[in-house]
């Protein structure tokens, strides 16, 4: 039920590219308003935490920990399905982030929650990326040397690299 918020035309004929359109704006207009796609949301995040429960309590497991990438993208994509095309969801590709201010206006959230969740997914998305970039390994913070620490920071937006710790192992929500 949640692929929809994430399909996405690449490449191919503008016509084939019409129709996934269409057929992906077709999907989010028919779950408006309706509370399976929420329980679907809650359902998958129960089994995520079920099957990895390390992963959970880690806040260096940036996909899966509590207040993780995961979490705050299934929270968006219940909202985007919820909502539906009367919030504005684009049928390609949205992202969770460009979302979440548009789910606020929708009651989905409060309205202090789309920048604490924005940021620290931006956050999460920032480290991620240059743990795939530059790491062959999960990021820990004790692995992390003078150089990757600045690195680190300026992609994140932190003054140094203690900061970002403070933000990751701080900032797991619920």
């Amino acid at each position: 039920q949640l692929a929809p918020t994430r399909a996405s035309v690449v490449a191919g004929p503008d016509r084939l590219g019409d129709a996934i359109r269409a057929t992906t704006h077709a999907a989010l207009v028919r779950h408006r308003g309706q509370t399976g796609p929420v329980v679907a949301a809650i359902e998958m995040r129960a089994r995520l935490r079920a099957a990895n429960p390390a992963e959970r309590a880690d806040p260096w497991a940036l996909r899966r920990s509590t207040g993780g990438i995961l979490d705050i993208e299934l929270l968006a994509q219940a909202g985007m399905l919820f909502h539906g095309d009367r919030i504005g969801v684009s049928a390609d590709g949205q992202r969770a982030l460009d979302t979440l201010g548009t789910l606020a206006a929708a009651g989905w959230m409060t309205p202090d929650e789309p920048a604490l969740l924005g940021g620290r997914l931006s956050m999460l998305y920032a480290l991620q990326h240059v743990q795939r970039n530059a790491l062959d390994t999960a990021l820990r913070p004790e692995m992390v040397g003078a150089e990757l620490g600045q690195i680190l920071a300026r992609a994140t937006g932190c003054a140094d690299f203690a900061e970002v710790i403070e933000r990751v192992e701080q900032g797991s929500v619920e």
